[in-house]
């Protein structure tokens, strides 16, 4: 157990870890420069085979606020899973929850913001904003756009915008946010999903957050590259596939409506930029995602925006004509075949 001054609100940052040893110095090197001292690091060493887990330990062994959480592979769900099991067990003075990549970086003041603002707000929940960056690019923190509170129903139409309705803070994922330690209580991941985990974990949550504070300034740095689990070409129509149930897992089931409202809005922009993303790739499964989108139409058509439904008619129409089209050509390849390879003596015979 890490002691802590508990005089100063504490908060616990959740590093799952798994074969990243090129980019975990940086990381935990960025948590460990936080303008905010009242802080634990639980790195999880999910099986690492690349020589994380020594790197890890290392910042363990020069700083106390650091612990090294050693684990057999079971998946980033577990991982987090087993931390927010540590903290229950062993830190009962931790009154915030933050997750960051191993991969990532966060800048100087990223816990500091979250502390004071959900502090001063009574929220239970915070977002900071979220930069993508990849090797070649400059990590530079943002100006402070300023904060605002939002309520509940605000909460679910933020997660899920509809089309063109983002911000610096509109961000899917676990990792710009930060939850107050009794919100969660006793909520886990999904180890059984392969990917939107983090979305699954927002529904469990969602009915227990009564407001949050979102935090107008870049604070996260979100590193894109080619062998994450989320840039695996090879993988993508799976993933797509489960990220696809647990949304529908939402709306046909018993939320909120405007947790669903908020849903069926966003997928729109989703699911057309799936489409389009996976039709310029030459995938043989972008016309199922065009079908899935489709579908959502049929049942959501109130929250589509009005050019998307162009689209989904004319796109539908020239698919449709292709079917006919590829047909008929069908059709007249086998007449044609019957034809050149009708047998000897057949048909009527004339006197």
């Amino acid at each position: 157990m890490v002691t802590l001054n508990t005089g100063e609100p504490a908060i616990a940052v959740i590093v799952p870890l798994y074969n990243t040893v090129r980019y975990i110095r940086e990381c935990l090197e960025s948590i460990q420069s936080q303008t905010w001292s009242h802080f634990i690091c639980i790195i999880v060493n999910d099986g690492s085979t690349d020589g994380s887990r020594e790197e890890a330990e290392k910042f363990a062994c020069r700083d106390y606020r650091f612990i090294v959480i050693n684990r057999t592979n079971g998946g980033v769900s577990a991982a987090r899973n087993t931390a927010l099991d540590y903290i229950d067990n062993h830190e009962s003075n931790i009154r915030y929850i933050c997750f960051v990549d191993s991969d990532d970086v966060v800048s100087p003041g990223f816990l500091e913001d979250f502390v004071t603002i959900m502090d001063r707000d009574g929220a239970d929940l915070a977002e900071c904003g979220v930069e993508i960056f990849s090797p070649d690019s400059r990590i530079a923190e943002s100006q402070n756009g300023g904060t605002e509170v939002i309520g509940h129903a605000e909460i679910a139409r933020h997660q899920y915008p509809a089309t063109g309705e983002k911000d610096c803070t509109s961000f899917v994922g676990l990792c710009n946010k930060c939850y107050r330690t009794a919100v969660i209580g006793k909520i886990r991941f999904d180890e059984n999903l392969i990917c939107c985990e983090d979305q699954r974990f927002f529904f469990e949550l969602y009915p227990r957050l009564n407001t949050e504070s979102l935090i107008h300034k870049v604070s996260y740095f979100y590193r894109v590259r080619a062998s994450s689990a989320t840039g695996d070409d090879s993988r993508r129509y799976t993933r797509l596939q489960t990220a696809l149930g647990v949304y529908h897992h939402v709306l046909n089931g018993e939320y909120e409506q405007v947790l669903k409202d908020a849903i069926a809005a966003m997928l729109f922009g989703f699911l057309y930029f799936e489409w389009r993303s996976l039709e310029k790739k030459g995938l043989p499964y972008a016309r199922k995602i065009f079908d899935e989108l489709r579908r959502h139409h049929k049942n959501y058509r109130n929250f589509c925006p009005h050019w998307l439904k162009r689209k989904i008619a004319v796109t539908g129409m020239g698919y449709r004509l292709s079917r006919t089209y590829l047909r008929l050509r069908f059709r007249a390849g086998e007449r044609r075949h019957k034809r050149i390879n009708k047998p000897e003596g057949s048909g009527r015979k004339f006197r």
